[in-house]
């Protein structure tokens, strides 16, 4: 039995009026489902009215083999109907080339095929975090509007109102940069688009920060993350390790070998010790971690297959946590815990050699031309050091008994 094509000519009162259908699940129980309307005048033109209540326009065409596709044109009343139709014709003239030369215009669309052009094929190492911080803070407030049509205003009260930490707020604002640096790259090249992110819109103090953890604040670090899962592991780790924690974040279980953390080389990223030998606290804390099936990561996230993600608000926690013992604590982030590391390895004794220190957190050291003809990767001499860090970071947690001091008694007088 064929389906029932409903043709309408399309005007903004019979819009107004059209409901989507409703047909029964497994269970016989009746459910909202999206329905499609067809325009009178332009064949192949549709407007879908989803259960959410947004209105979409759709064009369908025919591939060489006689299959039908559907392809988005845009939203309703933001693409009126006669542009929807005057999109749809032209469309319909050659529809691989249309595809070919579409750029989206919806918020949402810009945002998907940034996700997918920019950061999933471009190999981002923090593609994942960008990703989610586009769906959760993103998409949301703007889905249906006209990405063009974002202003400068409706962005700042919205990332004002909805981000407590300014930190956030401005990786937030760095990545809609970006988003609109990559939607007017790719618009033709008559159209003009202004990025409304402009210097000044940032609130965060971007200065060398010197924030390290005293030795009273790793103790109580120590102390509360006993209790926080995959999040406090993680914190421990990267004390111990001084790595940074995108790459600690992608730590794969493939990626340890007999107490031995090979860390792979991943393009476009900044430099790492190629391996580190893990001291057995440290290794103790990966050894730890479950393994969960089919996922590769060591410190994995709450849900799915990927890697840890959630840093803003456990961070948060942490803090809320450490400040129940310590009310008068500054704040900090999770990169500070590499500052940490580094700055106490200035304290062990014997002194650690600076190269040493310096190639331990990924840092590169000398000229240009020294590095081109010194390739020594002090691979031992890290390890050393790591396992000097982790001594001091272990007896800071865990003191050794005080000293008993034996009395002396008198010794009876020998014949």
């Amino acid at each position: 039995m064929s389906r029932r094509i409903e043709r309408i000519d399309f005007t903004d009162f019979k819009i107004r009026s059209l409901k989507p259908a409703h047909k029964p699940d497994k269970d016989g129980k009746p459910i909202v489902v999206a329905k499609d309307y067809y325009d009178d005048r332009v064949r192949g033109l549709i407007l879908r009215v989803n259960p959410e209540g947004t209105v979409t326009w759709r064009v369908m065409w025919y591939l060489s083999d006689g299959r039908t596709r559907v392809t988005k044109l845009g939203r309703y009343p933001v693409m009126s109907i006669a542009q929807a139709r005057d999109k749809a014709i032209d469309f319909l003239r050659d529809p691989q080339k249309a595809l070919a030369e579409d750029v989206p215009s919806l918020f949402q669309d810009v945002a998907e095929t940034f996700i997918t052009k920019h950061v999933k094929e471009g190999g981002l190492l923090t593609g994942d975090v960008m990703e989610q911080r586009i769906r959760k803070h993103l998409i949301p407030a703007f889905r249906d509007q006209e990405f063009a049509l974002v202003r400068r205003a409706s962005l700042v009260k919205h990332l004002d109102d909805t981000i407590k930490s300014p930190s956030m707020r401005d990786a937030i604002l760095t990545i809609f940069r970006t988003m609109a640096n990559y939607y007017a790259l790719n618009l033709d090249p008559t159209e003009e688009y202004v990025n409304p992110v402009i210097r000044g819109m940032a609130k965060y103090d971007k200065r060398a920060r010197t924030r390290i953890l005293s030795d009273e604040e790793i103790v109580v670090l120590w102390r509360v993350t006993a209790e926080m899962g995959t999040f406090g592991a993680l914190c421990r780790f990267l004390l111990l390790t001084g790595q940074r924690r995108e790459k600690t974040n992608q730590f794969e279980w493939e990626h340890l070998r007999d107490g031995v953390w090979h860390l792979p080389v991943i393009k476009g990223a900044k430099g790492h010790p190629a391996e580190i030998k893990l001291p057995p606290l440290a290794l103790e804390i990966a050894e730890a971690q479950p393994e969960i099936y089919k996922c590769p990561f060591v410190f994995a996230a709450a849900r799915g297959k990927g890697a840890f993600n959630a840093w803003g608000q456990m961070t948060e926690a942490l803090q809320d946590r450490m400040r129940q013992h310590l009310p008068h604590m500054r704040p900090f982030t999770i990169h500070d815990l590499r500052r940490t590391f580094r700055t106490k390895l200035d304290t062990l004794k014997p002194a650690i050699p600076f190269e040493v220190k310096e190639h331990a957190i990924g840092h590169a050291v000398g000229s240009k031309v020294s590095r081109t003809y010194s390739h020594y990767d002090f691979l031992p001499e890290i390890a050393q050091a790591v396992a000097a860090l982790n001594s001091y970071v272990s007896n800071l947690v865990n003191p050794p008994p005080a000293n008993v001091v034996r009395l002396r008694t008198k010794r009876s007088r020998q014949n």
